[in-house]
């Protein structure tokens, strides 16, 4: 044994001092509160946390979620986007089950204080079908962005609270906090998957599964993918007067359509208010939009019913709207004019295993480099400043 490794043999072996001992003990004790934090937030799926006990002195350091009683305080964080993604919880729903719960009231909820959070909603919602077996029910749903500063979300958990199949109680996935990105619907396991799977490449996928290399729903995933076509990867650009025309592949809503449901017009809020938090208090924005017409296209052929192409797992949404005045979006700039028509996208994906997702976008704004941006910025308060010192 060399001099020097025989100096880091006896540092290995020399005893902790008391302040290290401390310290290592602290950060022991820290990470075991943590786990069972989550080992007791687990026991609801994250919804009914307010028992969970915590050892004195640990308050504040443990990362976990925060609640909001509805009920009894009235100012909580993105009151508007909290009740939209309430609504889309029911929205998946309905889609399911065929139902047509509507919000009534929003009771709690639970979220991480992240840039993007997951929501844990508890609500009160009713069914104005006369038919209906119950008119009010207490709902659990479960929201989990996917993107910052534009539309990114998946609802995994839609159901009344203590009943439902597996359908409704959550897709498969294992409960997971957000931070530990097992929040998505797809699984704890984040495998990429081109958008278009040879039989070889499914062949491949298939032996890895068989030798436990790979968790099984990825082959499910990659089945799925392989159908998805046009409903994977980026959201495509506004289509040109003359493609959106093309009957076979888009279907205009009626108007008598998109206005006898509120799904629609809720797709276009969460675009909205996705890319713009600060509307998130500012409700009379969104009563300002009007739609004006709606294009659908799917997976479908052309001569499938109207209603059911409404209903497809699979759809790219076109809305065309007015209203919005300002529309703000991150890196770009439009137009301004509450008069002028705009354009969003919706994409929604019902996965195999019931989880729903949307993606959108705002179309029409100018994009722009942070770089020039910053300079935009530094020229106005230099302009500013020189304003000041001549007054």
């Amino acid at each position: 044994m060399t001099t020097e490794e025989e100096s880091l043999s006896a540092a290995e072996e020399e005893p902790l001092s008391a302040a290290e001992e401390e310290s290592l003990s602290a950060a022991e004790e820290g990470y075991n509160v943590q786990r069972d934090y989550w080992r007791q937030a687990e026991e609801s799926d994250g919804f009914d946390i307010e028992n969970i006990k915590l050892p004195p002195g640990m308050h504040g350091r443990v990362m976990g979620l925060i609640t909001y009683n509805c009920q009894l305080c009235y100012r909580y964080p993105f009151p508007v986007l909290v009740k939209l993604y309430a609504k889309f919880g029911l929205h998946r729903y309905n889609l399911i089950k065929g139902t047509s719960f509507e919000l009534a009231a929003l009771m709690k909820f639970n979220m991480l204080q992240n840039y993007m959070s997951s929501f844990y909603m508890t609500l009160l919602a009713h069914d104005p079908d006369p038919a209906a077996s119950s008119s009010q029910k207490t709902f659990q749903v479960r929201v989990d962005e996917q993107q910052f500063g534009t539309l990114g979300i998946n609802c995994s958990i839609a159901r009344p609270k203590h009943e439902g199949d597996l359908l409704e109680v959550s897709t498969e996935t294992p409960f997971m906090p957000h931070f530990h990105g097992g929040a998505l619907g797809d699984g704890i396991f984040k495998v990429e998957l081109p958008d278009c799977l040879s039989d070889t490449a499914l062949n491949e996928l298939a032996g890895a599964v068989l030798k436990g290399e790979l968790p099984e729903h990825v082959f499910d995933d990659a089945l799925y993918a392989r159908a998805g076509g046009i409903f994977q990867g980026e959201l495509p650009d506004w289509p040109t007067d003359d493609v959106l025309n093309d009957g076979k592949r888009f279907y205009l809503v009626k108007d008598s359509e998109w206005q006898a449901t509120d799904w629609i017009s809720m797709y276009l809020e969460l675009v909205i208010t996705t890319t713009d938090k600060s509307i998130s208090i500012k409700p009379e924005v969104l009563s300002q939009l009007e739609i004006v017409k709606v294009a659908i296209e799917t997976a479908t052929k052309d001569e499938e019913p109207s209603n059911e192409r409404l209903k497809a797992y699979r759809a790219h949404f076109y809305i065309t709207f007015k209203g919005l005045a300002e529309p703000r979006a991150p890196r770009q700039v439009f137009e301004i004019g509450e008069h002028l028509e705009r354009q969003a996208i919706v994409r929604r994906v019902m996965g195999h295993r019931g989880d729903l997702t949307l993606k959108g976008k705002l179309c029409g704004g100018q994009y722009i480099k942070k770089r020039s941006l910053a300079l935009k910025r530094g020229k106005k308060s230099q302009k500013c400043k020189t304003q000041a010192l001549v007054d």
